[in-house]
């Protein structure tokens, strides 16, 4: 909530949650390769991480 809160501190929140979702993403990917028969909740919740990762993304360009 920190670096929220503080303006200072966006661009080291974005850098964090890159690092944070970046690898899920890339574990999901992988798992999401090898095992086909992935259930419905799960390719929401893959959904739900690969959009996160696209806005930090978004978002860490947009502060440069």
């Amino acid at each position: 909530a920190l670096l929220a809160a503080t303006t200072n501190y966006h661009r080291i929140g974005l850098l964090f949650s890159l690092c944070l979702y970046a690898p899920i993403v890339a574990y999901r990917i992988t798992t999401l390769l090898k095992f086909d028969a992935m259930r419905g909740a799960t390719l929401g919740v893959a959904t739900l991480e690969l959009a996160l990762l696209l806005s930090a993304i978004a978002l860490y360009l947009k502060e440069r």
